[in-house]
């Protein structure tokens, strides 16, 4: 009888002990789920906050490339009067450009300003530098342009000499992408033209 007493004692105290044990499992467990909810909390803000700076950086993104648009934009429209030849000889000044297009030599180009691309002077034998002429009037440019593609071949002394819009070297690389296009409508005899800044129309 004592025995049994003494097992149902130490019985109880066990199960004592293993509802003890329980109930700080349950506090463990809880806190754990309040930190998990918490951890959750603070990823859902931090995934927010992601979101916000991605759609910021996109918008910003948008704004930087229609500020270049405009930069380019402006940059070509300022070079308007511009044309740029290829292959004009060092020692030949823009004076002769009528001479070399077949025009009047007493025609005045109203060439406001002509000048060499920054780059070093050339040893002999090299090509040229490019050659860059602004005229006062956008129609004397065009003329001058329309000219050389209706001459064709323009040469100096056996040397080839090309006109071409003096434009930047972003619209450069658009009107390029045309180039293979170009080159087909021009052996069908298709006549086309390309307008700024860089649309083909046929």
């Amino acid at each position: 009888s004592e025995g049994m007493s003494r097992d149902i004692k130490n019985m109880y105290a066990l199960l004592q002990k293993v509802a003890g044990d329980i109930e700080s499992l349950k506090e463990t467990v809880q806190n754990m789920g309040n930190r998990l909810s918490t951890a959750e909390d603070r990823i859902s803000t931090a995934e927010d906050q992601i979101q916000q700076l991605e759609s910021g950086m996109q918008d910003l993104g948008k704004k930087l490339e229609a500020a270049l648009t405009k930069v380019h934009d402006l940059e070509n429209r300022s070079r308007r009067n511009n044309i740029r030849i290829v292959g004009f000889p060092e020692n030949v000044e823009e004076e002769k450009i009528p001479e070399l297009l077949g025009l009047e030599s007493s025609m005045d180009l109203d060439i406001e300003q002509a000048h060499r691309t920054l780059a070093p002077r050339p040893a002999p034998g090299q090509h040229p530098r490019a050659f860059v002429v602004r005229f006062l009037k956008f129609q004397m440019k065009e003329l001058v342009l329309r000219t050389a593609r209706a001459k064709g071949t323009v040469k100096w002394n056996e040397s080839g000499i090309h006109f071409f819009p003096d434009l930047s070297r972003e619209l450069q690389a658009k009107r390029q992408r045309f180039a293979g296009v170009c080159r087909r409508l021009r052996d069908k005899g298709v006549r086309y033209r390309m307008f700024y800044p860089a649309v083909l129309k046929i």
